[in-house]
Order: C-alpha cells, then structure tokens, then sequence
C-alpha cells in the first residue's frame, strides 16, 4: 500500500487558514511554472574556460584570456597599486556596482566598478579592524539601534560570514568552532560545529546556504561541509606551505583559495571532491601587473593620482606580498583580490550568475530607481526576530503548536471533571457521608492541577494583586482624612500614649 498523502487541513481546523495556505501554494506553484517558461528567453548564457586535449585550463593566463574576450571584460582585469596603506580588505555591494576598499593604515576608497569612477576617498589616520574580543553585536542600520548582544564565550573570533540563504551570521573561532548566530539567541549558538584542531582562518558560505568551507591551520586543509546534515563531505587537494588566509564562493559555486601569494580557483567542488589540478592559478607577480597596467591605458582608465594602476617605478619589480582578502563580482565573471600592495581584480569565467532580476539585484539602476528601492526595502524590512535556521518556517503552521493546544485542552476537561468530583465529595462529607478515596491517576491529576500555570490563572493573580494595591491606597485615603477632621490641639504631642 502506498503511504497516504498528507492533506493541507491535517491538525488545522481554521477554514480561512486553509484556504489562505492553499492560496498561497498555488501562487507559488504558477510562479514556479512562470519562471520556467521565461527561460529560454534570458539573454545571456554561462559558461567556463575549455581547454584542448593538451591543455589544462589552470595554465591560461590572465594576459590571454585578456587578449580573447571583449572589451567589456578585459575592463575587468585590472590592478591598483596602494602600497603604501595596504593590506587591504574589500567587499562589494549586493548588485555589484560599486565596491569598497579598507587599508590597514586607515586608507578607504570607494568607487564605480562598472564606470570605473572613484566616489569617495578618505584617510582616518588610524588603523581599520574588528574587534576580536568575541562580542556579536547586531544594529539597525536603518535606526542606529542595537538590536541584541551576544558574548561567544569561544575565545576570540577570528572570521564572521554570513549565510545568504537564512541571514545566520557564521562565526569562526581560535579554538577550531564554527558558531552560528540570530539576534534570537538567548545565550547560547544555534549550532557549534568542530571544523578544525586549530584556529579558523577562513569560512565562507554557497549562495543556496547548503555547503560551507571552511579552513584553519591544522595542516593547511580546505574543508566542505553540508550545513543541512552538519557533516564533513571532503577536503579540498592541495598542500598549503603558507596558511590560507581568505576563501570565497562564487554564486556560481566556484571557490577561490588564496595562500601567499597564490590563488587557486576550483569548479564543481561542493558536492563532489575536485581534481586534483586546480580549475585557474593566479600569482601576484609584476609582469601580470605591468601587463594589465597596459591593457588599463589603452582603454582609458577613470582612476587618477595615487590611484591609478601601475607596475612599479622600476619597470615591474614591486613586491605585492600575500593575499589578505578575496571577493567575487556578484553577477559577473571577475574576483577582487586584495593585498599588501593594494587591489587587483581577474577574469574568472563561470564564476557570477549570468542573468540577474532588475526587481531585487539590478547593476544598471539609475540614481532615481537606488533612492525608490532603498524606501521600498525600509517598508518590507522584517523585524530581526524572524532570521532562523530554517527560513521555511516563517509562514508556516506550527504543528507542535496545534498537538499542545490539544493537549491543553484534554488536561483541562479533566481537570474540570475532576473538580466536579471534588465538588460531590464536600458535599457528602457535608452530610455526614465518607470520603472516597483518590486514585493513582486522580491525585497525579490533582498535583498537575497545582503546577499548571493558565493564562486564567495569570490573569487572576494580576487582579488580585490590583484589588489589594486599591484597598491599601484607600486605607491610607480614609487615614489622612480622618486626620484632617481631627481639631488640632496644641498639647497632644505631650499626651502620653496608652495602651488600650
């Protein structure tokens, strides 16, 4: 026999809720079908590198894939010489328009990724860093408020990344933790997880929220995990001399493991081991800088002064260090490096999402269409109360919920019964008869009865409390005005109290 289907209406007995649930599963239903059918019609497509049969795709370089694409993605690739305030930190905005440049001494620079135009630049004169006291806190941004503390109690916290899926903050410690985090947390992580026997370097999370990877120096390992199940799926090939120190996942799924000076990107590497040849190698050496420092003057860079991209004053000798962070472009082929020496952005193809939708994510917005969008996500901003580990229960009928409420209500028919009983006791004794005595099963009926704390009984209590606070302050009403239709006598303070 096969198993029966689970019907809509199982433990609800609300019509309009159902219907409402129905409504609902329908619309998604012809959204679902909607979204299909549009496909054939997305104007761009994906794709990666393919190599010949006596080539492998980590041995084109940045200098070639430049030399064969347009030029819309050779502005891609790029390098911004900031020696003299790195290393840097980077991140993009959510459309991939603009992106942010943080230097250890205090240097930030923002500006236009798709115009190439700076839009601001300011130096604070002191370094730029988090703290690493092990305190999450979260603020509104929109209000400035502070929405929840939350002390770790792991040790310092030495990376933070946040799942795009459910919004959980995932937090890595020097003890090898993995915490995950929402303003709900009363004191304790929604999930702790042992990634590593040292301290974690680096985590980063899949735009889907299911796979996590994760690195820390025990050995220089990169592993993946499946947040679903809380499990390790496998290790990532290689042997890391220097440790890792920043790991990226595309939205496309593709990791970016920067070590020294070195970065190795890997394809199909979440939901089966990879290769043992990593997908595309890129090393901070001066001739790809002088190379791409020419390919900037040919298409007329915007970036000017101290910003503008060179290869060193002796001809392409400058020293860029190791990378210190790693970002892709969302919804575009590229990856932003940042190191000792400044910025470098490459050409990664299949790494961004081809197609993007203009109502959540759109890169071409005008100025007019970013002011519209920022109030229309101020009214459709969810309180922080509802960022779980499991978005698919915002919405939804708790079925815990329902079992309780039923039980509630069975406990209370027996209560009230017995109560009855109670009640036809007293009077027999009343008229002389003989108590009957309790069964096993009535006197623990009885002893629940005295626990059981009911929104009746609450509210019972909370108006015996007020009628008690009205009588003492009448009491002390009726005292004062008595004392004020009392004759005064000047000698009553000598009188000498009695006893009565």
């Amino acid at each position: 026999m096969q198993p029966q289907k689970k019907s809509l209406r199982d433990g609800i007995k609300d019509k309009k809720l159902i219907q409402r649930l129905k409504n609902e599963r329908q619309q998604t239903k012809v959204r679902a079908d909607d979204r299909r059918k549009m496909e054939f019609v997305l104007p761009e497509d994906e794709g990666f590198l393919e190599a010949d049969e006596n080539e492998k795709t980590h041995q084109f370089r940045q200098d070639e894939i430049v030399a064969n694409v347009d030029i819309t993605a050779a502005r891609k690739k790029f390098t911004l010489d900031l020696h003299q305030y790195g290393p840097y930190s980077l991140d993009y905005t959510r459309n991939g328009r603009y992106f942010l440049l943080g230097g250890n001494k205090g240097h930030i620079f923002m500006a236009d990724y798709i115009d190439f135009k700076p839009q601001c630049e300011i130096n604070v004169n002191q370094s730029i860093r988090d703290g690493n006291a092990g305190v999450l806190k979260y603020m509104d941004t929109s209000t400035g408020q502070q929405i929840s503390l939350h002390k770790t109690h792991l040790g310092p916290c030495m990376v933070m990344e946040q799942n795009p899926h459910n919004a959980v903050i995932l937090v890595g410690h020097t003890n090898g933790v993995v915490s995950m985090w929402s303003p709900n947390c009363a004191h304790e992580p929604l999930v702790k997880m042992l990634t590593h026997g040292g301290p974690v370097r680096a985590v980063s999370c899949d735009l889907s929220g299911h796979y996590m990877a994760t690195s820390g120096l025990d050995g220089g390992k990169v592993k993946i995990w499946d947040i679903r199940q809380l499990k390790m799926l496998h290790n990532i090939p290689g042997n890391y001399e220097v440790p890792i120190s920043s790991l990226q996942l595309s939205q496309r799924g593709i990791l970016a493991v920067g070590s020294g000076d070195v970065v190795n990107i890997y394809k199909d590497c979440l939901s089966q081991a990879p290769g043992k040849e990593p997908y595309m190698t890129y090393k901070l050496t001066p001739q790809q800088s002088q190379v791409s420092s020419q390919h900037n003057r040919q298409r007329g860079s915007s970036f000017k002064g101290s910003l503008a991209t060179k290869s060193g004053a002796d001809g392409g000798t400058t020293s860029y260090g190791s990378v210190h962070q790693l970002k892709f472009v969302p919804f575009d082929d590229a990856l932003g490096i940042g190191h000792g020496a400044g910025f470098s952005s490459i050409i990664v193809p299949g790494s961004g999402l081809a197609n993007y939708d203009s109502l959540e994510a759109d890169p071409f917005e005008t100025k007019k269409r970013r002011k519209e969008g920022e109030v229309k996500q101020l009214l459709d901003k969810l309180p922080a109360s509802m960022i779980t580990l499991n978005p698919q229960d915002v919405g939804t009928v708790g079925k815990g919920i329902i079992e309780h409420e039923k039980d509630m209500r069975e406990i209370n028919i027996q209560l009230k019964q017995l109560g009855k009983k109670e009640g036809s006791k007293d009077k027999q004794l009343e008229k002389g008869g003989k108590q009957r005595r309790l069964s096993a099963a009535q006197k623990r009926m009885k002893r629940m009865q005295k626990n059981i704390i009911t929104k009746e009984k609450i509210d019972l209590e909370h108006k015996i409390a007020l009628d008690r606070q009205v009588k003492e302050r009448q009491k002390t009403i009726d005292r004062m005005r008595k004392e004020k239709e009392k004759p005064f006598d000047p000698l009553a303070r000598f009188s000498m109290k009695t006893d009565d």
